[in-house]
C-alpha cells in the first residue's frame, strides 16, 4: 500500500487521513527505518498519529490547515525589532538579518510577508557597506514597526480555504472606468470613473485601482470570507500578493492589503485571460458622462438653508456631496444600489437640480441657473430638444450661430453599432467655404486679332457723325474712345489673367527647373547625375532667395522711415541695418536666430551634466515670472530703448506704438467699451518678442555666482554645489533676483517656482532656498521647456510621458479608423 511521506533531509513525517491506517503506517516506516541500519531517535520521535505538532521550525494543525511560528521564535523577532525602531538605526548586515527572518515566516503569515518587506530590500540594495549603519527612512520605520506590531496576530497562515466562507470576484479596467461583479453575491455589478489622480497612469496602476474599487464596493457582503478575485493582468495578479518596487504601485498594493486586513478578508489574486473577463470588461467601459454634481459651495448654501441632507441619491463616489449615498452600480462607501427600489421616508434627501432647456424659467438651482445664464453672456444656443439618456437632455450641442446648425436626430446606440447608455446625436452643419478669389485683368490677345478688318471698321467710321461741334472736349474724347473700343472688341479677342504673386523670374525659373529633376530622380532614384543636379539646384535656389532678401531690407532706412522697423527681424543678427536693440546676452535663447529651447536646455545640460560625471552635485532653482508679457512697463522700456541708442523720430514712433494703446472686444457683432493698455506689449506681434527681450535682458548681469539660463520669461539659475556655503552664494543670487523683480514690476510667480538637488550621491547637499522668506518646494522631476528633468538625469519620465502622450494617440486613431477600410489612409493618419 501507498504512504504520504515527506523528508527534508534527515528529518520527515508521514501521513494518512484514517487513524488506524496510520497507526499501521507508522509501523512500517519504523520496520523500514530499522532494516536499512538507520538509527531512530526516539525522544524526537512520534510514533502516535495526532493532528497537531511542530515539523522544521512551524507548529503545523492538520484540522484548520494553518501554520504557526512557535512563540519562542515569534518573542525573538520582536526583540529584534524593538531594538533597531527605538534606536531607529541599523547596520545593513542587522537588517539582512531582520528581512531573513521575516520571510523565513513566510509559511506561517501568508503572502504578505513579501509585500511588507519592499523597503527594508530597498534599503538593503541601497548599501555602501555592510556594517555601514544608517538612519530609517519614515517608510521602511513604518514597515518595522508594522511587523513588530503584527506578526502574531498574522501568525497562523490557513493553507486551505473554507469551503462555506469564500467568494469569487472579477475585475478590470479601461482608460477611464473600472468594472466588476460577484458570482457568488448573486451577480452584484460594480462599475465607476476613475478619479482624475487615476487618469493617465498605466495599465497596471489602473488595474490594481480597479481591484481597490471593486473589493472596497463589495466589501460589506465580503467580511471575514476568503476572496479570490480574478484580473486579466498579469503584473496586477502578482503585486496584489508581492507588492512592487514602484513607488506608487506599491502604494495601491498596501491599500488592497489595507482593506482586507482591517476587513478580516483573506485574499488571493489570481490572473485569466481576456476572454474569461468579458462581462467585467464590458462594465469597465461604461462611462457616465452624466455623473456631474453641483459646485461644493453652492451646495453647502442650500444644505444650510433646508438640511441638513442626510443622503445623496442618484450620486457615485467620487462625486457624492454627503457620506450616505446610493449609485447605479456598486461602488466604493456607495449605502445602496438603485435609488428608487430604496424607501426615502425619514431621510432628507438631496438630489441633484435639473435643467430646463425648452423652458428656461422652469429651471432649478442657483448652479444650473448660473449655467443658463453663462450660456446667454456669450450668446449661446442649446439645440438638443429631445432626450438623450432615459427622459433626460445630457448630450449638448452649443453654438453661437443656431441659423446653420440642423438637428438630424437622436438615434440609439444600436443603430450606429457604439455601446454606450446614451442616444447619439447627429447634426448637419450648413456653412459654406468660398475660395477667396484672386485680382483679375483683362487683355487684348492679339496674335488672334484681325487687324485688317479692324482698319477696315475704323476707316468706315464717320467722325463728324461721334464729334459735335457743341460738345466739350472731354465728351468728345469720351465718345471717340467708346467707338473704338467697341471696333477693337469685334476684331481683337480678350482673355482673362488671375494675378499670381510669386518669385522673380530668376528665381522662379530655377524652382521650375528643381522640380522637374526632382520627378525625374523620384522615377530613377539610383541614378546619380539627377540626385547631384538637384542638390545644386536646391542650393543654388536658396542662395539667390537669401541674396534677394537680404538686397531688399538692405535697402531700408528705418530711421527714415520707422513704420517699417518691423521688417528688420527676418534678418540675422549680421545685418548692417541692426540696432543695438537685438545686441542680447548669450543667457538669452528665446526668439532668437540661431537659438532655440533646445540649445538652452543643451547648454545647461551639458554644464550639469559634467558636474554629474565627476561625482558633484547642482542646485537649480526653475523661475517663473507671472504674466511676464502682460506687464511690462512702458516708461522703463523706452527709457531702455534710448539707452540702446534709439532716439529722434524711431524713438517716438515707439513711444506712439506702446502709449496710450487702447483694446476692446468683438463677440458675436457686440462690441465692448474701449479699455486703456497700461502695461505689456502685444502677444502675437513682430515687435513683441524682442521687446521683451530687450525689457529683461539684465536679468543675468544680476546673478554674480551663478550660471543662468532663459527662454523669454522661462528662467533656471544653477549652479555646482560641494558644500553649505556655496548653496549660501546660489541663495544671494536668488536675492538679487527678487530685487530685480521689484525695480521691473515683473513678479515671480512662487507657487510654480521650484529647487532641484541634480546628483547621485547617497547623500546630497540639501539646502532650503527661499523666496522672499519663505521655502521653495523641492521636486525630484521638473518639466523644463518640454523635457522632464530627473533629479538623477535620468530620461525614465521623459519616455514615460512621451510614450504615454503616443499611446492615447495611437488609440485615437485606432478607435476612431475603425471602419476605415483603405489601408493607405490608415497609415497617413
Amino acid at each position: 500500500m501507498g504512504h504520504n511521506s515527506f523528508v527534508y533531509p534527515d528529518d520527515g513525517f508521514f501521513s494518512h487521513p484514517e487513524k488506524l491506517r496510520a497507526f499501521s503506517s507508522a509501523f512500517i516506516q519504523w520496520k523500514d527505518l530499522v532494516s536499512s541500519g538507520l538509527l531512530v531517535n526516539e525522544e524526537k520521535t512520534h510514533w502516535v498519529p495526532m493532528q497537531f505538532g511542530e515539523w522544521l521550525g512551524f507548529v503545523i494543525n492538520t484540522i484548520s490547515m494553518t501554520f504557526r511560528v512557535p512563540e519562542k521564535k515569534v518573542c525573538k523577532l520582536k526583540r529584534l525589532l524593538d531594538s533597531v525602531i527605538q534606536s531607529r538605526s541599523s547596520s545593513y548586515r542587522e537588517l539582512a538579518r531582520i528581512v531573513g527572518s521575516t520571510i523565513s515566516v513566510a509559511l506561517a503569515v501568508g503572502p504578505i510577508s513579501r509585500l511588507l518587506t519592499r523597503q527594508m530590500y530597498l534599503a538593503i540594495d541601497s548599501r555602501s557597506a555592510w556594517d555601514h549603519v544608517f538612519l530609517f527612512p519614515p517608510a521602511l520605520l513604518e514597515e518595522l514597526k508594522f511587523w513588530c506590531c503584527n506578526i502574531e496576530s498574522f501568525n497562523g497562515y490557513s493553507i486551505r480555504p473554507s469551503l462555506d466562507s469564500s467568494a469569487v470576484v472579477f475585475s478590470d479596467a479601461s482608460d477611464a472606468a473600472f468594472g466588476g461583479f460577484s458570482a457568488s453575491l448573486d451577480g452584484t455589478v460594480a462599475s465607476g470613473m476613475f478619479t482624475m489622480d487615476d487618469l493617465g497612469q498605466s495599465s497596471t496602476f489602473r488595474e490594481l485601482k480597479a481591484i481597490y474599487y471593486v473589493l472596497i464596493s463589495f466589501v460589506e457582503h465580503l467580511k471575514h470570507m476568503w476572496v479570490k478575485i480574478f484580473t486579466d493582468n498579469q503584473n496586477a495578479a502578482r503585486i496584489v500578493s508581492v507588492g512592487s518596487s514602484k513607488v506608487h504601485l506599491q502604494s495601491v498594493a498596501l491599500s488592497i492589503f489595507g482593506l482586507c486586513f482591517s476587513h478580516g478578508i483573506a485574499l488571493e489574486a489570481q490572473w485569466i485571460p481576456r476572454s474569461l473577463n468579458e462581462r467585467a470588461d464590458i462594465l469597465s467601459r461604461f462611462f457616465n458622462k452624466d455623473d456631474w454634481r453641483i459646485n461644493l459651495s453652492v451646495f453647502r448654501l442650500v444644505d444650510a438653508k433646508w438640511g441638513p441632507h442626510t443622503i445623496d441619491r442618484f450620486a457615485s463616489f467620487y462625486n457624492a456631496q454627503l457620506p450616505r449615498f446610493n449609485s447605479k452600480f456598486a461602488a466604493p462607501g456607495c449605502s445602496a444600489v438603485d435609488t428608487l427600489a430604496q424607501d426615502w421616508r425619514g431621510e432628507n434627501n438631496w438630489v441633484c437640480p435639473s435643467i430646463s432647456w425648452d423652458n428656461p424659467e422652469r429651471t432649478r438651482g442657483a448652479d444650473e441657473l448660473k449655467f443658463h445664464s453663462f450660456l446667454g453672456d456669450y450668446f449661446l444656443s442649446q439645440i438638443v430638444a429631445l432626450p438623450t439618456r432615459d427622459n433626460n437632455i445630457l448630450d449638448l450641442v452649443l453654438t453661437n450661430v443656431p441659423n446653420i446648425v440642423e438637428l438630424d436626430a437622436v438615434l440609439h446606440p444600436d443603430q450606429v453599432g457604439l455601446f454606450t447608455d446614451h442616444s447619439v446625436v447627429t447634426f448637419t452643419l450648413k456653412a459654406s467655404f468660398k475660395k477667396p478669389k484672386l485680382p483679375t485683368r483683362f487683355i487684348y490677345d492679339y496674335r488672334r486679332g484681325d487687324f485688317e478688318e479692324l482698319q477696315s471698321a475704323l476707316q468706315s467710321v464717320n467722325l463728324s457723325n461721334v464729334v459735335q461741334d457743341n460738345n466739350t472736349i472731354d465728351k468728345d474724347w469720351t465718345l471717340w474712345k467708346d467707338t473704338f473700343l467697341a471696333a477693337v472688341a469685334d476684331f481683337i479677342p480678350s482673355k482673362t489673367l488671375r494675378r499670381r504673386y510669386g518669385p522673380p523670374w530668376d528665381i522662379l525659373h530655377l524652382l521650375r527647373k528643381k522640380e522637374s529633376v526632382r520627378k525625374k530622380l523620384k522615377l530613377l532614384p539610383r541614378i546619380e547625375i539627377p540626385r547631384d543636379k538637384f542638390k545644386t539646384l536646391t542650393a543654388t535656389t536658396k542662395h539667390l532667395i537669401r541674396e534677394s532678401k537680404a538686397n531688399y531690407f538692405e535697402s531700408l532706412d528705418i530711421r527714415s522711415q520707422p513704420k517699417r522697423f518691423w521688417s528688420i527681424f527676418k534678418l540675422t543678427n549680421k545685418s548692417s541695418n541692426l540696432p543695438d536693440v537685438m545686441s542680447l546676452g548669450p543667457a538669452q535663447h528665446g526668439f532668437l536666430p540661431g537659438r532655440s529651447c533646445v540649445t538652452q536646455l543643451l547648454t545647461a545640460l551639458d554644464q550639469i551634466g559634467e558636474h554629474l560625471d565627476t561625482g558633484k552635485q547642482t542646485d537649480v532653482v526653475y523661475l517663473d515670472m507671472s504674466k511676464a508679457f502682460d506687464k511690462v512697463c512702458h516708461p522703463l522700456l523706452l527709457r531702455k530703448l534710448k539707452q540702446c541708442n534709439v532716439s529722434g523720430r524711431l524713438l517716438d514712433w515707439f513711444n506712439a506704438y506702446l502709449i496710450n494703446r487702447k483694446q476692446r472686444v468683438t463677440v458675436s457683432g457686440e462690441t465692448s467699451t474701449e479699455g486703456l493698455v497700461s502695461s505689456g506689449v502685444r502677444q502675437g506681434s513682430l515687435l513683441g518678442p524682442p521687446l521683451f527681450l530687450l525689457f529683461v535682458n539684465n536679468l543675468p548681469d544680476r546673478c554674480s555666482f551663478s550660471n543662468v539660463a532663459c527662454f523669454a520669461d522661462e528662467t533656471k539659475i544653477y549652479k555646482l554645489i560641494d558644500s553649505v556655503y556655496v548653496s549660501k552664494a546660489l541663495q544671494s543670487d536668488l536675492d538679487s533676483l527678487m530685487d530685480w523683480s521689484t525695480s521691473t514690476f515683473l513678479q515671480f510667480n512662487q507657487q510654480k517656482c521650484m529647487s532641484q538637488h541634480i546628483s547621485r550621491k547617497r547623500n546630497p547637499i540639501k539646502h532650503q532656498y527661499l523666496m522672499n522668506g519663505s521655502v521653495l518646494d523641492v521636486t525630484t522631476a521638473e518639466k523644463d521647456l518640454g523635457v522632464w528633468i530627473s533629479s538623477d538625469l535620468t530620461w525614465t519620465n521623459q519616455v514615460y510621458h512621451q510614450s504615454n502622450q503616443a499611446n492615447k494617440l495611437l488609440v485615437f486613431i485606432h478607435g476612431s479608423s475603425r471602419y476605415i477600410k483603405k489601408s493607405s489612409t490608415r497609415r497617413t493618419m
